[in-house]
């Protein structure tokens, strides 16, 4: 089942800036209320890489849960909308409010495009300060949004794609590794940063030669082979390939981001956020 803790990461903070989430084994009801501090749902059996969801409509899983009056909403309801209410996502779900902890620490976003890479740095070094006195906050967070473990390699990276990390404001991590969901919410541009994905200047030519493109419900799944697969000489090579040097599935939306190691982890975000599968908002 899952249990989500909502709970700020600094002293002398009052609100919740990040939510965490582990699996137990004991099912019971669900709870969810401002004055809440967990929710608690049975899981279905976990699934594999072998057993990922097909990218089909599936039943709405019924939960015993408050209405969405309920629910005060935050940058959390944006991603609790497209995270499908299946199993294997409900067993850990970890998500993250950066608005919130920039508010806290007094982080000023750039408002526009930084002109220069500089401006770009100089935020980023504000941020990798609350990665170090937050370590968990960051740790887990999604590599696409600019915000998992700080490491400077990886924002060029994304900005050559037109993915200004100034410009995401939540992630989730949803799902046990290696077949979790990675969902970053932000201001995006599909139709630019599909076009500049395709054309990959500067990509390797052994990751040019594996993309391929699939119109999935109206939306561009970009692929490179097997996502799984580690390439250590490319690590945070363009295009997004993250630490480990992977190449995964990704889909860019006006306000979210869908990765995944699998193809279906991003189609089944796709459905969701088209309202085919049941969201665990919704329930």
């Amino acid at each position: 089942m899952l249990v989500a803790f909502v709970a700020i990461l600094a002293s002398g903070c009052t609100e919740s800036a990040a939510q965490e989430g582990t699996a137990t084994a004991e099912p019971t009801q669900v709870s969810l209320s401002p004055e809440a501090t967990q929710v608690v749902a049975t899981p279905e059996p976990t699934a594999t890489s072998s057993s990922l969801p097909s990218p089909t409509p599936v039943p709405t899983v019924e939960l015993l849960a408050p209405t969405t009056k309920d629910i005060p909403c935050t940058r959390y309801c944006d991603l609790l909308e497209v995270i499908p209410n299946i199993g294997f996502v409900r067993n850990y779900i970890f998500m993250h409010d950066y608005t919130k902890i920039e508010d806290v620490f007094g982080i000023e976003r750039p408002q526009q495009e930084p002109q220069s890479e500089a401006e770009l740095e100089e935020y980023g070094l504000y941020v990798q300060v609350v990665s170090e006195r937050l370590p968990k906050t960051y740790e887990d967070a999604p590599f696409i949004g600019g915000f998992g473990t700080f490491n400077a390699q990886s924002w060029p990276g994304l900005t050559a794609f037109e993915i200004w990390p100034h410009k995401t404001f939540a992630g989730a991590v949803a799902g046990e590794s290696p077949n979790d969901i990675q969902i970053t919410s932000g201001m995006f541009d599909p139709s630019s940063t599909n076009t500049l994905i395709a054309a990959c200047d500067g990509c390797a030519s052994e990751i040019r030669d594996l993309y391929a493109q699939e119109n999935y419900q109206g939306t561009l799944i970009h692929t490179w082979g097997d996502g799984y697969y580690v390439r250590p000489s490319l690590r945070f090579e363009p295009p997004f390939l993250d630490g480990l040097g992977r190449a995964m599935p990704i889909a860019i939306l006006d306000e979210y981001i869908f990765r995944s190691n699998h193809r279906n982890g991003v189609a089944v975000g796709i459905l969701t956020n088209q309202s085919a599968y049941s969201s665990l908002f919704e329930s």
